[in-house]
Parts: C-alpha cells; structure tokens; sequence
C-alpha cells in the first residue's frame, strides 16, 4: 500500500533531496537497499512516505524469487510487511540449490542437496530435500570389450515433500529480531522431532587453513566457507553473525534433535542432536553455456548405494576457478603422470569438432556414500580435448562418443585407503556420460577372494544314504533352543545390532513398509475381518497351527505368485560357521524357481544359492518367516530369523560378486527376516546386512537390525499396518532377489566364452545422466519413479 504525499510535506521539510520532484526521488529510491529504505524513514516525513512506497518492498521481494514471475504479496497486507516478514532469510531461494555436510538422518558421509523456495499459500520459506531413484537397471554386454556387462539406468528427480528440511514463517520469526539467535521451525512430520535455523559468518581466507575443518572443501568453488566441526556444537556466539552486516548469504546451519514431552513442555535433553552445514554453489559454476556444456548438477547411479547428485565443473586445464592449486592438483596431477605418463601425444583433432570438448571435466560428490563421501572427487578428467582423447567409439551402444582417459576415485568403507584408479570417461552426448573402471587382474582376484569367506568349514553334512536329512550326522550340534547358540553366532560375527549399525537402506526399506495397500484399507479388510482373525490366532495352539491358520491371513492372498516352501532343510548350503550348529530350517521362505536362474551359475554357487538338492525348491531365499505357538519362546524365534537371515544375505552377496565385483554391497541390506508369535500376536521385521571386517582375510560379518513391530491382536488398524508392512517387505525383497538375477543371467547371457574379465563398467563409477526432466512436484517417496533432471531446469 502505497503512503500519500502531500505538498505540505514538501515545502516543510526544504532541501536538496526533497525539492525534487516524486517520480525522480522514487527513481533514485529504486537504486537503494532495505536498510538505506529504513534509514530514510527515520529522517523526515516526506522521504518516509517515500521509502515506504510498496513498489520498492516488491523488487527486494521479487529478485529473491527470481524464479516466480507472477508472485504477489497475498496472504500479507503489502510488499513491504512480507518483505519483514520473512528478513533476513530470503537469501536462501535466492540461492536455491544448497547442499550439505550431513545427512538429514544425521550421516557424515552422504549429506544433502536441497532446494530451497517460497511458498506463497503459506507464506514461508520452505527448503525440500532433492532425491532420486535409478528404476530398473538394463544390462547388455559391450561390443568393444565383450567380458564387459553395461548397466544403464533412468532416474526420476523429485522434491521429498514429507519432511521438510526448512520451513521458515512469520510466526516462528517474529519472536526473533537478532541475526545472532537460532530460530524454531515447525518441520518434521513426528512431533517429537524439533529443528532449528541459525544464520553463519563466513571465515576469511586468510584464516583458512588445511588443517582446519571447513564446508564447504577446498575442491568446491563458492564464494565463502564456514567451519563444520565444534566440540559444542556451535553453540557458541562466536559462530554466528553479529549484526545483519556480518551475515553471510551463502552458508546457514540447521540444528536438530529429538525431545520427549507433550505440547508446551520445557525444552529438556536433546537426545541424538546434531548440526547440518550448507552451502550453495554459484551457478556460473553449474549452468551449462556454449563454450561449457557439460557442467551442471548431474545424477549418478551407485548401485548399492543408490542415485547420487554430482557436480561437474568443466574448465580450462590451468584455469583454478580461484580454488588453492593445492586442493586439487596434488595428488591427481601426480597420479595422471604414474597412470598416462606426462608427455602423451594428442590424437589429431576430429573434422568440425567445436570448442566445447577441451579443457578439464571435474565430476565432484554433492551427496556421498559410505565409501567416497560428499566434498570429494568421484573421477576426473584432466583434458577432455585432442590431449586426452583415447579414440571414438564406433560400437552401437556408444557410437560416435568421444572416449577420453580419466581417473576414478575408490575407497574402502569409511573412505579408508582411497585411491585413484585408471578409468575411461565416455562422453555419450551432452546428458549423459558413462565411466569405464579398468581393474587389474589381480585387483579382481583380491577382491573375489577376500570379500565373502563368511565359512570357515565349506563342508555338508550329509544323511548315511545320500540324501539330505533333517538330522544332522553330529551329535555334538547346537540349535536355537541351545543356551550355547547365541554365544557361538555371537563369537562368529552374526548377531543383532542397534541403531548404530544399521544398514544404509534401513530408512528407505522403512519408506517402502509404509507404502498403503488396497487390499488392507478398512473397505477391503473390515472390522468383521479381525475379528475373524482375532478367533483364529486364539483357537491355533500349537505353532503348525498358528502358521497354517492364523498367519496366511496376515500374509493375504497377494503372494501366491511368488515362490515359497516351507519346512526346507537347509542341507546343502555351506556352514556358516564351523559347522557344529544344526542347519537352518525356517517356517517359511521365498526365493526363486531353479529355471529362473542360469544352470551354470547354479552349480558354480550351489552351495551358497541352492538350500536343497531337491528339484524345484526355491533358491536363492532372501526372505524368511518364523513362527510359534502361544507357548514358545519369542527369543528362539529371533535366533532362528537372524539365522536364516544371514544364510540368505550370504547367497545375495555371493551372487553379486559373481556378477561383478563392483556389485558387493556391504551394510545394504538385501535379505528381511521376520518372526510371528502366535501368543502374543507380535509381528517383526528384521533387515539382515553384511559388514566387512577390517581385516579382509577374516569372514565377513552379519548384522539383523530390527525394522518395525506390530501387535497384530490389538485392534484393526494396527493389524492393518502390520500386514501392510510384511506384505510389502515381501515385494521388496522379491525386487531386490529378481534384479540380482536378471543382471547375472545378463552376464552369462553376453560372455559365454569369457573365464575371467580384468575389468568392468561399474556403478561405483557411474552412467551419469541429464536429460529434461518432468517438472519437479510435491509428491512423496511413494510416488517416485523414473526419469531424470537437467541441471538448468532445476528453477
């Protein structure tokens, strides 16, 4: 709303400035920032009623949106009320895409990318997590090197609107009018999950230093680094700006923890707090242009450990962006010499090739993985031009892409011994690229021999006859009903873990429990219908009763497609130990038809794959049900699924190495185990991953960490939500058994004659994509699906 001026204010108030006429003072008014705005109110009348006009308040707001054409002040009185309403944060959709230190669930090694808007119905500002998923997998053999399986993948980008990361509004800011204090938001869709936001002051150069901890590192680009490490969790003011002045638009933090208490509570314990650094880039560094196409925000594909976002920045070969030589050149520059040799000759330069494929492609991790982490290199191409040019390809999948040399950075978990290994960049076209990691021949027998020795006894036991038998020959073995038993899986690696040693997956398998079913929703399953089961579960006495009656309602109708077996002896498996245990024999199982999988390759991992010699059983399980009566013992039962659980990842891990060794997916969780206890009515989850030891000589080890619980006689809905999140585990690992399958049945498919490969395309280095995306929307986690993002669409 515009404030009147009227012609007593100007002959009142006679000066220089006031003697001007309206239209002149407005237009040197537009040249001024909000506080000279705010100044001016301060001094006379007439330059108040000036400053005060809303047409200026609009261009503050609306070069911070600069992506919101059509954007008015509603739901706020005026421009200029919106303006402070939301000062000084609206830097942050300025900036838009921010990535940080950690991750939301609070990991040090992947972080987050994020972007951050204005939302006009609400009147915040509201920063979503960026999240992608890679689909399904295709697998073909390369023609140029035919030992070689190619996977190729097809993300879809989408903003993780469940959970927001910032949601800042006027009601939360209006207790709060210093640039120093942290400021409470109402994010998180679990009450007892609070979050704070606190402006930072970046750190000068000159008091930067290596052995200083910063975010973001030296190897990004950006116009100010602020520190990430403090004892006290930068509660300290000294890590905060002082006055409006000192704050830095580039960096912010967020603070958050997990409280007990109802509504209106004072604070208490913090429990599991922790503190997230971000950080922007500026988009010169990742808007695409003529003379550098390949630069931007790309999508990676890492397996195991999921879609990751990149950021590649292409330059000239000398050309440091302003960066310290030292963050990047050492070791890389001595690591090409080693690899290529310094004085390489150039291929000539190709007919009507443009300038655009010259200078150094830098592929950078803005989220990481357990191995290479956020903040460091993935690969590098030191010249993508005529210097670094290896050849053209001419085969079908890649034809007409230039091939250049490149090295691929690869690590042991916790981003232990870190190397740089020689690597191929294939530049596809200009949204997508594919990398080619050349393992040496005794690389791949290392890491064959050293990943999965999980046995020390590779013996069966076997029946006088033959055949298998649920007996074992040794009297001297231990089951689950064995005080011993724990103690013994306990002293080999397989136990329970908390917490602290889930696996990578465990939020996104949790995702994937949730997601509704029909066939559950109070329409479909009544109240009569639990009441049915509720009968049921109390008439079944025994545990044979209990999983032919009682549990085939919760497991519904759904899977009767997949392939199970009960009762299986698990006799021609390998110990998992030292053989003085009895061999598993779980309630339940799925796994595959035998013709579903290769016959060569189910002799080579029988004993891993195949649980009985018997024709037709499933293998390959990877999914496993216990149960028992009203009167038996819900820790036995536990005993048995970490068990099973285990035997099962084992056969994944061995497969995939079979596949590739890139495939090895240690603390991700291929395998769900889950128990039912008749008496109680309590339903488990339990996921089962694999961790390797430090020592790559020892056995590998296995963790079941548990997922979520349900008391199934409790009342209709919570037999509902059980039901839904076993039914879909079931899926889950359905999906996880069938790609496993589809890629090594892909393998034998296309190297019929290869005894042995010396290298492979792999996803630790990844097929990276950046074709136009669908718009990004508000959609959840549940609606994901395939596609991908072009880092100048991301608006």
């Amino acid at each position: 709303m515009d404030f009147p001026i009227t012609p007593t204010m100007v002959y009142a108030y006679p000066s220089s400035l006031t003697t001007l006429p309206a239209e002149i003072i407005y237009e040197i008014f537009t040249f001024l920032p909000p506080s000279s705005l705010v100044s001016l109110c301060r001094t006379s009348k007439l330059l108040r009623a000036h400053a005060l006009i809303d047409s200026l308040w609009a261009r503050f707001v609306r070069e911070n949106v600069p992506f919101q054409p059509h954007l008015d002040c509603h739901p706020a009185p005026s421009w200029r009320d919106l303006f402070i309403s939301l000062h000084p944060y609206w830097f942050l959709t300025r900036n838009k895409i921010w990535f940080s230190d950690k991750a939301h669930s609070g990991g040090t090694m992947t972080g987050n990318l994020a972007i951050i808007r204005y939302d006009p119905r609400r009147q915040c500002i509201e920063g979503l997590r960026l999240v992608a998923k890679h689909g399904v997998h295709s697998f073909e053999s390369w023609e140029w090197k035919p030992e070689v399986i190619i996977h190729t993948f097809n993300p879809k980008v989408e903003l993780w609107a469940d959970d927001p990361l910032v949601k800042i509004d006027p009601g939360c800011y209006a207790q709060h009018n210093s640039a120093n204090e942290e400021i409470m938001m109402q994010t998180g869709y679990s009450t007892g999950v609070k979050s704070m936001v606190s402006l930072c002051h970046g750190l000068p150069p000159h008091l930067q230093s290596n052995a200083m901890a910063l975010w973001p590192p030296q190897i990004i680009p950006v116009r100010e680094r602020v520190r990430n490490e403090s004892r006290h969790l930068f509660r300290g003011e000294g890590h905060r700006p002082s006055s409006l002045s000192d704050v830095s638009e580039n960096t912010f933090r967020i603070r958050k923890w997990v409280e007990f208490g109802g509504i209106g509570a004072p604070l208490g314990a913090h429990i599991g707090e922790d503190v997230m650094t971000f950080s922007t880039v500026p988009d010169e560094y990742y808007t695409p242009t003529k003379e550098r196409p390949w630069q931007g925000i790309w999508v990676g594909d890492y397996s195991g450990h999921g879609c990751e976002f990149l950021l590649l920045i292409q330059r000239a070969v000398n050309d440091t962006l302003g960066r310290p030589r030292s963050a990047f050149e050492s070791p890389l520059q001595h690591h090409y010499e080693t690899t290529y040799g310094s004085g390489r000759r150039p291929l000539p330069v190709e007919e009507g090739e443009d300038g655009s494929c010259a200078g150094r492609l830098e592929a950078i991790k803005l989220t990481g993985d357990p191995n290479v982490p956020r903040g460091e290199y993935t690969w590098v191409a030191e010249d993508i031009g005529p210097a670094g040019l290896l050849r053209i390809a001419n085969e079908r999948i890649f034809k007409g892409a230039r091939v250049v040399r490149s090295l691929g950075h690869s690590a042991a978990r916790n981003f232990r011994n870190d190397k740089f290994i020689p690597s191929q960049l294939i530049m596809v076209d200009k949204n997508t690229l594919a990398q080619y990691w050349e393992y040496s021949k005794s690389e791949v027998s290392v890491a064959s021999n050293a990943a999965l020795h999980s046995s020390q006894s590779g013996s069966r036991k076997r029946a006088i006859n033959g055949k298998e038998s649920d007996v074992s020959l040794s009297t001297t073995t231990s089951s689950a009903y064995d005080a011993a038993f724990k103690q013994h899986l306990v002293d080999h690696g397989i136990y329970k873990s908390g917490r602290t040693q889930r696996p990578s997956n465990w939020s996104e398998i949790n995702e994937r429990l949730a997601k509704l079913r029909s066939s559950l929703s109070p329409s479909r399953f009544s109240e009569a219908a639990f009441e049915d089961f509720e009968e049921t579960n109390e008439k079944a006495l025994a545990e044979n009763t209990v999983m032919s009656r009682a549990f085939p309602i919760i497991a519904g109708s759904a899977g009767v497609s997949l392939y199970s077996q009960d009762n299986v002896y698990f006799g021609n498996l390998k110990d998992l130990t030292d053989g003085t245990i009895t061999k598993a024999k779980p309630d339940l199982y799925d796994g595959a038809h035998p013709s579903q999988l290769d016959k060569s390759i189910r002799k080579q991992l029988s004993e891993s794959i195949e649980p009985s010699s018997k024709k037709n059983v499933p293998l390959l399980p990877n999914f496993f049900v216990e149960g028992n009566g009203p009167d038996g013992s819900a820790c036995v039962n536990e005993l048995q699924a970490l068990y099973d659980g285990a035997l099962g990842e084992r056969g994944m891990l061995e497969l995939s190495l079979y596949i590739d060794p890139g495939w090895l997916q240690y603390n991700v969780a291929h395998t769900i185990a889950s128990t039912y206890h008749g008496g109680t009515g309590d339903l488990t989850l339990y996921s089962i991953h694999a961790i390797q030891s430090a020592d790559l000589q020892l056995p590998t080890q296995f963790r079941m960490t548990k997922l979520n619980g349900w008391k199934m006689t409790g009342n209709a809905n919570a037999f509902r939500e059980g039901a839904t999140a076993w039914r879909n585990a079931r899926d889950w690992a359905h999906e996880e058994r069938t790609m496993l399958i589809s890629a090594a049945n892909s393998k034998v498919l296309h190297s019929e004659h290869s005894a042995s490969f010396d290298s492979s395309i792999e996803t630790s280095g990844p097929v990276l994509s950046r074709e136009c995306p669908q718009p990004v929307s508000d959609t959840s986690a549940g609606e994901l699906s395939p596609n991908v993002v072009a880092p100048s669409s991301i608006n």
